[in-house]
C-alpha cells in the first residue's frame, strides 16, 4: 500500500510512471486534487486523494507499491532498460472491435502493443510505455484527435516516434486540419479508411525502420 499520508509531485510521478511536469499539469487542469505549502508554492496530494484519482483513471499502482520498486514494469521503462526488447505501438481507438484488429495485425509482426480508448490514458501511456510508434483514429467521439496531435508533438523523446493518422475524412481536409511537422523526432503518415492489414503493415514497418533501431523491418 501507499504509505505515505501526504505526498509530493515526485511521489505521485512515480506511482503514475509519468513525469513530474506531467503531475502538475494535472494538477493545474483540475484533474488531480492538491494543495499548496504556505510560502512556497510546492504541491502536496493527500493519500486518498491519489488512490482515488488512480483507481478513476485505471492507472496500476499496485506493481509500483512493492518493496523493491526497482522491479516494477513503469520503473523498468522510466530507466531505460528497454532498448533491447521488441518495437512497441501504442493504439488509440475509441472503437473496441478496431483496436483490437489492430492489435492483432502488429502483434503478428512482433510488436508490443498497448491500447488506449481515451486522451488521459494515452496520455499515460506514451510516458510510460514510451511506444516507437503509434495509431491514432483522428475522429473519435467525444475525443479530440487533433488535440492528441497536439500534446504528442510537444512530447519531449530521444527516441523519436511515427504517428499513424487513421480516418474517414477525405485526405484534403485532414491536411489542411494538421499542423504536424515532421522532424527527425517525429513523423506522420495518414492511413484512409477502408484499410488492409498489408496497408497498416506497410507503414507500419516504414515508420519502425526510422525510429526502432533493435530490429529490421525491411
Amino acid at each position: 500500500m501507499i504509505s505515505k499520508e501526504i505526498l509530493t509531485t515526485g511521489d505521485a510521478a512515480k506511482l503514475c510512471g509519468v513525469t513530474v511536469k506531467t503531475i502538475i499539469r494535472w494538477i493545474d487542469q483540475g484533474k488531480l486534487n492538491a494543495f499548496k505549502l504556505p510560502g512556497r508554492g510546492d504541491h502536496r496530494i493527500l493519500r486518498n486523494e491519489m488512490i482515488d484519482f488512480l483507481k478513476v483513471n485505471n492507472i496500476p499502482f499496485n506493481q509500483v507499491q512493492q518493496a523493491d520498486p526497482d522491479n516494477s514494469e513503469s520503473a523498468q521503462l522510466t530507466k531505460g532498460n528497454i532498448a533491447n526488447s521488441q518495437p512497441r505501438a501504442l493504439i488509440i481507438d475509441d472503437e473496441e472491435l478496431m483496436a483490437l484488429t489492430i492489435a492483432r495485425t502488429l502483434k503478428r509482426e512482433k510488436i508490443d502493443v498497448k491500447t488506449s480508448n481515451n486522451a488521459f490514458e494515452a496520455g499515460v501511456w506514451l510516458e510510460r510505455f514510451k511506444p516507437h510508434i503509434i495509431t491514432l483514429d483522428i475522429n473519435m467521439p467525444g475525443i479530440n484527435g487533433f488535440q492528441i496531435l497536439k500534446g504528442v508533438q510537444e512530447l519531449s523523446t530521444s527516441q523519436g516516434l511515427g504517428i499513424i493518422i487513421i480516418t474517414g475524412i477525405p485526405l484534403r481536409e485532414i491536411q489542411e486540419k494538421i499542423n504536424f511537422s515532421d522532424s527527425q523526432h517525429f513523423q506522420s503518415e495518414i492511413l484512409e479508411k477502408p484499410f488492409s492489414a498489408e496497408d497498416l503493415i506497410n507503414i507500419t514497418k516504414k515508420l519502425l525502420n526510422k525510429f526502432y533501431q533493435g530490429a529490421s523491418h525491411d
